[in-house]
């Protein structure tokens, strides 16, 4: 997986929601990737278990788009968007028995931490009656 935010700009999720049931083997790998650059390569699914979370903020610092993309055989997905229509974005790692989630690129005007955190961190979007808001998001999936 790569992107044009980097790696300083990709925030490990540190909190553990109270859905994730973590077993000692995924709270060692997550201290791990605390200190470490973010998952590049998805090469240990029996890590993925409970989830992994990344979170990017305030990345129109890093330019008007943000584009991203993963690598899966022969093909090449991509993901791009205006960092000015969405500043925020997330990235969800889970391999279990049930869902194999590689969502490498999600767009969000905030975190998915809910209405209370996002009303603290002021990245609470709110509409007037009838008034209406367009968002684009370009995807794809190309040759290498």
């Amino acid at each position: 997986m790569t992107q044009t935010i980097p790696d300083n700009g990709i925030t490990l999720r540190e909190s553990i929601p109270t859905h994730v049931k973590p077993t000692e083997q995924w709270k060692a790998y997550n201290d791990e990737l605390k200190v470490s650059s973010p998952i590049h390569t998805l090469n240990k699914p029996e890590m993925y278990d409970p989830e992994i979370v990344y979170f990017m903020d305030n990345i129109s610092q890093y330019g008007e788009t943000a584009s991203f993309q993963m690598d899966i055989g022969e093909h090449r997905l991509l993901t791009e968007f205006s960092t000015a229509e969405f500043n925020s974005a997330t990235r969800w790692i889970l391999y279990n028995g049930d869902q194999q989630v590689a969502a490498y690129a999600l767009p969000a005007t905030c975190r998915p931490e809910g209405f209370l955190t996002a009303e603290e961190k002021g990245t609470l979007l709110y509409l007037q009656p009838n008034e209406e808001r367009h968002f684009s998001v370009h995807t794809g999936i190309c040759h290498k």
